[in-house]
């Protein structure tokens, strides 16, 4: 009877070691399952959130894309208009060194002001050159594309 007892012991000890052993598993799968099981619930907001960015940058892309093309033309205006000038000063230089013209001193003054405008107008077209710029640094990094990606031919 003792001897049954001590075996009965000893196989109660070790089906309670099984048991705790099974409930460690059986604990450590349902994280596992807990894990899987969230990760596929947040897969669709992670989708859509990613979906979002992505509109997000293409419409601030497109945008500095228009911006781009408006200082590009408002560059081109500007360009073309100095272009004028310079030869409206060339004509009028000519003019100035002709000794047969009574309105020399006029024509000086014409001249002055024109170069002072030909000079404002370079300053204008070398800031919009910088506008321009910071536009299409700006239009890259809106895209996604970085020094890294533009070095592999990515972007």
């Amino acid at each position: 009877l003792r001897n049954q007892y001590a075996e009965l012991t000893v196989n109660y000890d070790d089906l309670l070691k099984e048991n705790k052993l099974l409930k460690q598993i059986q604990k450590r799968q349902e994280r596992e399952l807990d894990r899987f099981t969230n990760a596929d619930e947040d897969l669709p907001r992670l989708l859509d959130a990613n979906n979002y960015e992505i509109a997000g940058l293409k419409a601030k892309n497109k945008q500095l894309l228009f911006e781009k093309r408006e200082q590009d033309d408002k560059l081109r205006r500007q360009h073309q208009e100095i272009m004028t000038l310079k030869e409206e000063n060339k004509k009028m230089t000519t003019l100035a060194n002709n000794r047969k013209l009574g309105e020399r001193e006029k024509l000086e003054l014409e001249l002055t002001t024109a170069r002072v405008t030909i000079a404002h107008q370079e300053n204008k077209i070398q800031d919009l050159t910088k506008a321009v710029e910071i536009y299409k640094k700006a239009a890259d990094r809106g895209s996604g594309c970085s020094g890294e990606g533009l070095r592999r031919g990515r972007c």
